[in-house]
């Protein structure tokens, strides 16, 4: 836990953007602690983003503009 606010603390103190700071924080713990779940969280966040459901929100947001600009 001291490595994510310490780490946050110096990423903010730099000048850094907080989510950059949190995410360089998570990286860094994790690699502190457990280096073998740095495999694991790429496969779970492409498999939360494989499924249509991701698909349609971009096409949805599509289909409004083309609607917008139609009238």
């Amino acid at each position: 836990m001291l490595i994510l606010l310490g780490g946050l603390a110096v990423f903010t103190v730099t000048g850094l953007p907080i989510a950059y700071g949190l995410g360089l924080s998570a990286v860094l713990y994790f690699l502190w602690y457990h280096p073998e779940l740095l495999l694991v969280i790429p496969q779970r966040v492409y498999s939360g983003l494989d499924s249509e459901l991701m698909l349609a929100l971009p096409l949805y947001v599509l289909m409004g503009a083309m609607m917008n600009q139609r009238g």
